[in-house]
């Protein structure tokens, strides 16, 4: 469990980098694609280390994303219509001639 809580902490800290100035000395230091390789790795790692830690966690924390979950999944047929709705062309509008 301290796993757990410890690897989604590092993993949002980790997320809180690009809104500080850090960003900018390491952009400076490694360049923009250097930055955006050490950014991407360094946030696949903390994920990883997450889901593993996840994974070892106690039974518990099953039980609970899976209340997690199913809460989520029932919610999401009510705001994919919402989306379709906003999604529809609008209606043509006749030519005018001026």
């Amino acid at each position: 469990m301290t796993q757990l809580v410890l690897a989604t902490m590092v993993f949002l800290l980790t997320h809180l980098v690009p809104s500080t100035a850090l960003r900018g000395k390491l952009t400076s230091a490694l360049g923009t694609s250097g930055y955006l390789l050490l950014y991407s790795a360094v946030a696949f790692a903390t994920m990883g280390w997450a889901v593993w830690a996840y994974y070892h966690a106690s039974p518990m924390m099953w039980g609970i994303a899976i209340w997690a979950m199913s809460h989520a999944l029932a919610r999401v047929p009510s705001r994919r219509n919402a989306a379709q709705a906003t999604m529809q062309p609008l209606p043509r509008m006749r030519s005018r001639e001026w």
